[in-house]
């Protein structure tokens, strides 16, 4: 299997930014499958390269699996937790990367096997399939005696529907010959006459009941008159820009004001004003600029 090496320090201070280098090239330059992060045993002090923040941060920024296999098996580093798969030694590393070739014979032998078995039992199904599709498939000749038959059978039918057809329609001509006879003036102009009456008692029932709701809708828009309000003797008050006055606080004294009653306008000048004693007391008798809305 091709190897390719990133040669790079796996001890001493200059180590980590190394390691992190050699890293991140193999991760750019995409030529590998996989990374091994290996160095052989030494002191913890040999092996604190693999315990750097950023040489951890830069295996799991990997674009390229990493396998990390650092001293020897009792051996722990922060690098084994931030790798893909940790090995216990450089070696063990080197097996896990690779699989061995008799495994994979035998995996492609149980492959083949399974597939060689697999067909087997698919054309044993489409035999029995076509032994019974054989069984059950009708000779050329008794499907040409059974589109015989079934022909014979369409044709009798088809003989006696269009008899029936026929008889029918004589039965029906003659019927129709035997109630055909000619109207009777009278008796038509008796019908008209009655449905003309009819026609005109429903017109005057719609007429009625239509001025019966004309009168009702006229009633109320009366009751809603401004005009009939004023009939009674009430006065709408306005100012010169024809804004309505509701109350004195809106009027001075010496201000023109506008009374409009029921069959004109009084333009007057106001003289005095008397508020009511309490409020919303009733003015008493109705008078020119008194009621709702005057002030």
């Amino acid at each position: 299997m091709p190897v390719i090496v990133y040669p790079t320090p796996v001890q001493g201070r200059e180590a980590p930014p190394l390691i992190v280098k050699a890293l991140a090239a193999a991760s750019a330059r995409r030529e590998v499958d996989l990374v091994l992060l290996v160095r052989g045993g030494g002191s913890l002090e040999d092996l604190w390269a693999f315990n750097d923040e950023q040489v951890a941060r830069a295996i799991r920024a990997s674009a390229v699996p990493v396998i990390v296999g650092v001293g020897h098996e009792s051996d722990i580093t922060i690098a084994d937790f931030a790798a893909d798969l940790r090995a216990p030694t450089p070696t063990a590393a080197a097996a896990l990367a690779v699989p061995e070739i008799g495994l994979l014979r035998e995996r492609v032998q149980g492959h083949g096997l399974r597939l060689v078995r697999a067909w087997q039992r698919l054309h044993d199904r489409q035999m029995q399939r076509l032994d019974l599709m054989l069984r059950l498939l009708p000779t050329p000749w008794r499907q040409w005696e059974a589109r015989r038959d079934r022909l014979g059978r369409l044709r009798d039918r088809l003989h006696a529907a269009w008899q029936a057809a026929d008889h029918a329609g004589q039965v029906r001509i003659t019927l129709a010959a035997r109630g055909l006879r000619a109207p009777d003036p009278r008796r038509q102009a008796m019908r008209v006459a009655h449905q003309a009456d009819r026609l005109r008692r429903a017109m005057q029932r719609v007429l009625a009941d239509r001025e019966r709701a004309i009168g009702t809708v006229a009633g109320q828009l009366d009751l809603v008159s401004p005009n009939a309000v004023m009939a009674r003797g009430y006065a709408l008050l306005t100012d010169d820009a024809g804004r309505v006055l509701t109350g004195i606080g809106s009027i001075n004294t010496g201000q023109a004001v506008h009374a409009r009653l029921s069959d004109g306008i009084v333009h007057a000048t106001v003289e005095g004003l008397e508020p009511d004693a309490e409020p919303g007391a009733s003015a008493g008798t109705p008078i020119a600029g008194s009621g709702p809305g005057a002030g």
